[in-house]
């Protein structure tokens, strides 16, 4: 495309002198250029397309790296006020002595411009007598990198200030390789360049690092044609260009199949050739080094300079946009928008002609934002005066009340929220709480209705009998939406729960969990828990089991190790129905059917006065259940304490009464207790008094303390010790009871 314009402007030019024809006594006169297209003319005048691996690379690369930066920065430095015009051939009338003193004083960017500007000025500066005075110029400004060797004052000109054109496929988008003295752009980069491990010798085999050939090439650590950024100068990062290699490649093999041959001097002249050759590379590697090096100080003082400017011009839109009347918090918002808006459109100069072309820009992104913010403090507003209602309310209410996000919903705030957005408008606390009460019913309303309309697979009666009233024990819900991720979503028990799950929003949610369905496999558990009970699963409501405070061992669970303990973990009756959810989650085979066994009263008190406390004390989930001291944030149980005997004069808290588990912010999980069943931790010693800790031992265990504390060396059974029940029978009309052994081994016979 190119070639076809230019060779149209040649002929055209051609053409100048015989641009008029007569016809008759009229004589018409064509134009020059009468004939170029539109599109030719704006080839030759804006170059080739960028070549790049990005389809936007003005955009990814910014305005700096798109053309030659490096001459337009020292251009800019450079620059001085315009003086007066002279006649443009005084110069050249001068004697070539004179010329060349003058050019002297001249800035190497200049003499490369002076080259390029006539046929005259060009002749004169590349004259072979000016040599002196390029190598002057570079001399005078050592800021500039030294060339590298075998490379003239004027060709090293060209290659710092040239226009960054590929030298394979013209395009723009190419700067200068100092290693290799040429261009390429990212797509001729890939082709051209490649690294040490892709080479092959003449035979086809890999070259190894120590090759005498990577010497006698010089390589770059360059990556892309856009940049001078390079990668850690390594042998395993420098890359070679495959014009070089094959060349030297071919040179070398050659010259040591003559050496084989034994052909006479022609080792050392090898020798030599290599010796100089590695020197020229090895001064030229450093070389581009330096310049690389120069290269990024210059990219670093263009882009310091460029987002200077940006900063300043973005701050005169502003002063501007405020100007013309817009709010200076909706300006500050929006001031990473403007400034991207300034660099997409390359204004580097903020003048009444440049503002007027991108204040319809600004002015709808203000405009926006402006809508958003009072979208925003309208929301924020009614939700301030839904949080102050919720704290005048008993604590107990705030795990089961609507999200403050969804009182948008209501219909009276409607008019408020959708007038017009001049200004964020007011709602008297008056009107808004008499709301309130409607809306809270109502979400209870809608949340009870969405979950009897839920479908089981299990039988209908069952599902019938769980929408009557899912406070029974064997109502249980699972969360699809967050199970996976939050143990809170893999079991709900009852309204309780299902309210305070539909009001929470766990981090990295941007809404509120509405995948609740019935679990089957939670059912299955609690069923099974009610058969160790012996109660029915139509009655047995979760009140009832909450307050019998039982506790089970897992019969399908393998026995584990802690410490000197061999035995299984004890559950909780909602432990057990999440250790089934989490079981059935990894498809556990041997947790298909679960089995429980019931712990014995004595058992069980064992176990209460040994595991952890949950919520654990130490933990922030506690608050005071007479004010809304603890609304935004729980503590802990002794900063509630403290809180309770400062502000209410409560001596004896009572939990439950006086501070209570903010269910909002779950705690960790508590961890089970293990129950030593190998050997099994079921005998008492006859001969200690009643302790405040039910205390349970070990066979051996018990005979060093009948040995030691009561003098007991051959203690005899009912005597000195008994040995308790661990397992409770499971509930039946069967005459067979277990013996004490047969149960404290049940759980592990199973296996």
């Amino acid at each position: 495309m190119v070639d076809s314009a230019s060779t149209t402007l040649a002929t055209q030019l051609e053409s100048t002198t015989s641009s008029s024809m007569d016809t008759g006594d009229e004589q018409i006169v064509v134009f020059p250029f009468h004939s170029l297209d539109i599109d030719d003319l704006s080839t030759i005048t804006s170059g080739s397309p960028v070549s790049s691996l990005h389809t936007q690379p003005k955009q990814y690369y910014g305005p700096v790296t798109i053309r030659n930066f490096i001459s337009g920065h020292i251009k800019r430095d450079l620059r001085t006020q315009p003086a007066s015009r002279l006649q443009g051939d005084v110069f050249l009338h001068f004697p070539i002595e004179l010329q060349l003193m003058i050019l002297e004083h001249l800035h190497p960017i200049d003499l490369y411009h002076l080259s390029i500007v006539s046929k005259d000025f060009r002749k004169l500066v590349m004259n072979p007598k000016a040599i002196g005075v390029w190598r002057l110029a570079f001399e005078r400004h050592p800021n500039l990198p030294r060339r590298p060797p075998c490379v003239p004052e004027s060709q090293w000109a060209f290659m710092l200030f040239g226009p960054g054109i590929c030298g394979v496929c013209g395009k723009h988008g190419a700067l200068t390789d100092f290693a290799f003295q040429k261009r390429f752009c990212e797509k001729c980069m890939k082709h051209n360049y490649a690294h040490a491990n892709k080479y092959r010798d003449t035979s086809g085999n890999a070259i190894r690092s120590d090759h005498v050939i990577w010497n006698l090439i010089p390589r770059s650590h360059r990556y892309n044609g856009l940049r001078y950024t390079s990668s850690y100068p390594t042998f395993s990062n420098a890359k070679f260009l495959v014009n070089d290699f094959k060349p030297m490649m071919r040179k070398v093999t050659i010259m040591q199949i003559l050496i084989d041959q034994k052909v006479p001097g022609v080792e050392e002249i090898f020798e030599d050739w290599k010796r100089t050759l590695s020197a020229i590379v090895s001064k030229t590697n450093d070389a581009a080094e330096k310049a690389n090096m120069w290269a990024m100080d210059v990219y670093r003082s263009a882009c310091m300079l460029t987002d200077e400017r940006t900063r300043h011009n973005t701050a005169t839109c502003k002063k501007r946009l405020k100007n013309l009347g817009h709010a200076e918090q909706d300006i500050n918002y929006v001031q990473y928008t403007i400034s991207q808006t300034l660099r997409t459109h390359f204004i580097m100069k903020m003048n009444p002609r440049a503002f007027r072309k991108l204040r319809p820009i600004f002015e709808h992104n203000v405009a926006n934002r402006k809508v958003a913010r009072l979208k925003m403090e309208r929301r924020e507003h009614l939700q301030s005066i839904y949080t102050n209602y919720v704290k005048t309310l008993a604590p107990t209410e705030w795990q089961s009340l609507p999200p403050k996000e969804t009182i948008q919903d209501i219909e009276g705030f409607h008019e408020f929220l959708d007038a017009e957005y001049n200004e964020r408008g007011h709602v008297t606390t008056e009107y808004a709480v008499s709301l309130f009460p409607s809306f809270i019913e109502g979400w209870r309303k809608r949340v009870r209705d969405a979950i009897t309309s839920l479908e089981s697979s299990s039988d209908k009666e069952s599902t019938t009998l769980r929408c009557r009233d899912l406070d029974l024990a064997t109502s249980i819900l699972k969360c699809e939406g967050c199970r996976l991720i939050h143990r809170c979503g893999k079991a709900i028990f009852g309204w309780e729960d299902v309210f305070l799950h539909k009001s929470t929003l766990f981090a990295g949610y941007s809404r509120y969990c509405d995948d609740l369905e019935w679990s089957n496999v939670g059912e299955a558990a609690v069923v099974a828990l009610l058969r160790c009970l012996g109660l029915d699963e139509k009655t047995t409501t979760i009140k009832e089991l909450d307050q019998r405070d039982d506790r089970f061992i897992c019969g399908n669970c393998m026995p584990r190790n802690s410490g000197n303990v061999n035995g299984l973990r004890v559950y909780s009756w909602r432990e057990c129905v999440l250790h089934s959810e989490e079981m059935h989650q990894i498809s556990s085979p041997i947790h298909r059917d679960p089995i429980w066994h019931l712990l014995t009263p004595e058992a069980t008190r064992f176990v209460l006065e040994h595991e952890l406390p949950f919520p654990s004390p130490d933990e922030a989930v506690w608050g005071c259940n007479h004010c809304a001291q603890h609304y935004h944030g729980s503590v802990t149980q002794g900063t509630v304490w403290e809180h309770l005997l400062r502000v209410h004069l409560i001596r004896n808290p009572v939990i439950g009464i006086d501070l209570i588990y903010d269910k909002r912010r779950p705690g960790r999980r508590r961890k089970p207790f293990l129950l030593g069943l190998n050997p099994a931790y079921e005998l008492r010693c006859q001969h200690c008094p009643e302790m405040p800790i039910y205390k349970l031992w070990e066979l051996e265990a018990l005979k060093i303390h009948l040995r030691l504390k009561h003098n007991k060396p051959d203690p005899l059974e009912g005597a000195d010790w008994t040995r308790i029940r661990l397992i409770a029978p499971m509930p039946s009309t069967s005459s067979h009871t277990p013996s004490s052994n047969e149960s404290s081994t049940s759980a592990s016979s199973s296996h």
